[in-house]
Parts: structure tokens; sequence; C-alpha cells
């Protein structure tokens, strides 16, 4: 509604497409963490004490998360302008810059969302529900603070500053909550942010030795992928525990 009124249908246009794509990545990971709610509902069935299971949980659900949404919405940020000038053409940089902006705070939103889940099925709730209402309040306030100076990528900024806030804040208070420290909260460790930072460098260097075209931006994500895992595993970021868990997976194994 602000973008029509004070920049223009284009910009709305632009902004539709910019979410439209982010929007689809996160939601790739919402489907697949809402696994963790009755995991979490039954783990607080077995142990209703303070913590109990919940805590180790979170720790491997944030842990994975973490270890997929980081090298996804950094190739998406790397990737960005060469995807949207391969599929609309030369001229719409805002459009690059709004899914960049939009991008980064996905990217904390998705990675709290373990602490998200499992606050509403472990019997803390109202930390889930402040959240959402930080997520909306800071949206729409930034938005309509920034739309009249920067346009489409004022609206970007102030979704992505509400993503961002709602994320953060669900994650202090899950941590205050359960008790946690900083690494308990963030159990990832700094090896997988690293090798995400890199893969995007590495992917956007491809990219930009080439023509725009659809094909390239894959092959340059492929590479940036095989790229992060690699890091991963010779940085010793992969566990025997983890290798036999993704073992477990792929072969469908109970449990």
């Amino acid at each position: 509604m602000l973008l029509s009124r004070l920049v223009g249908l284009e910009a709305v246009a632009l902004y539709e497409l910019a979410l439209r794509v982010v929007g689809q990545v996160g939601g790739l990971f919402l489907s697949v963490a809402t696994a963790l709610f009755p995991a979490a509902a039954a783990a607080r069935a077995g142990e209703p004490a303070a913590g109990g299971a919940l805590v180790p949980l979170y720790r491997a659900a944030a842990r994975y998360v973490a270890w997929l949404a980081l090298p996804a919405y950094g190739l998406l940020v790397a990737l960005a302008p060469a995807f949207v000038g391969a599929w609309l053409g030369p001229g719409y940089g805002q459009a690059a810059l709004a899914m960049r902006l939009l991008a980064a705070g996905w990217l904390v939103a998705i990675l709290a969302t373990p602490a998200f889940l499992v606050a509403q099925a472990g019997g803390a709730e109202r930390l889930s529900t402040n959240a959402s209402f930080v997520t909306a309040g800071v949206s729409v306030f930034a938005a309509a603070a920034l739309v009249p100076s920067a346009g489409l990528g004022g609206v970007a900024l102030g979704g992505s500053l509400g993503l961002a806030a709602g994320g953060l804040a669900i994650l202090a208070a899950f941590g205050r909550r359960f008790g946690l420290s900083v690494p308990d909260l963030l159990p990832w460790g700094a090896r997988a942010p690293l090798a995400a930072a890199v893969s995007a460098g590495l992917a956007a260097a491809l990219v930009r030795a080439a023509p725009p075209s659809l094909g390239g931006v894959v092959v340059a994500a492929a590479a940036g992928l095989a790229a992060y895992a690699g890091l991963l595993a010779v940085t010793g970021a992969v566990r025997p525990a983890d290798r036999a868990l993704l073992g477990a997976l792929l072969t469908r194994a109970a449990g």
C-alpha cells in the first residue's frame, strides 16, 4: 500500500518479485522445521522439568538449520543481481537490492525458528507470541518511516529489520527462559558462517566472469554449495554423529 501510494505500481511489482523469491526459500525451511513442534511437545511430556530434553533438542535443531540456512541466504545475497539481470534484464537493480535486504532479515528469522517452535510446544508459547508482535510492529513502523525517502529499498529494509528484530527477540527470551549461554543459544559456532561467506564470495566471482544467465546462476550456486560442504568437512565441523544421521536420512532408517 505504501509503495503504490508513494512510489508507484512498478515498485510494487518489483517488491513482490523480491519477496516471493526470498519467501519461497524461507518457506522451505519453515515447512521442514515444523517437525520440531511435535518433537518438542513429546520431549516436554516426557521431561516436564525446566529445560529437560528441550534444550538438547533445540541445540541439535538450531545447528542443522544454521548449516542449511547460512549458505542458502549467503548465495541468495551474492547472486541476487545476476539472477535479476538474467530474469528481468538490465535496469532492475532495485529488485536485486530489495532481495538482498529481505534475505538478511529472513536469515535471522530462520536461525531463530528452532527457538520459536520449541518455545511454542515446550510450554513457553508467550515468548513466540511476543516475538511475532515485535516482527509486525517493527516492520510496519520502519517501512512507513523509510519509504518516503528510500522508496522500494525502504520498504524492504523495514521488513528486514522487523524479521531480524523478531528473531533476536525470541532468541534472547528463549535464552533467558532456559538459562542458556551464548554458545548454547548459537550452537553452530564460527566455522559454518565463515564457510558460507567463502562460498558466497566464490559464487559471486564465478557469476561475474560470464554474461548474466540463469544457467550461470545455477552453476555458480552449485559451485558455492560444493565449496561450503567441503569446507565444513575439512575444518572438522561435521562430526561422526552428523555423518551417521545423514546416512540414516539417506537410507530412511527408523528414528
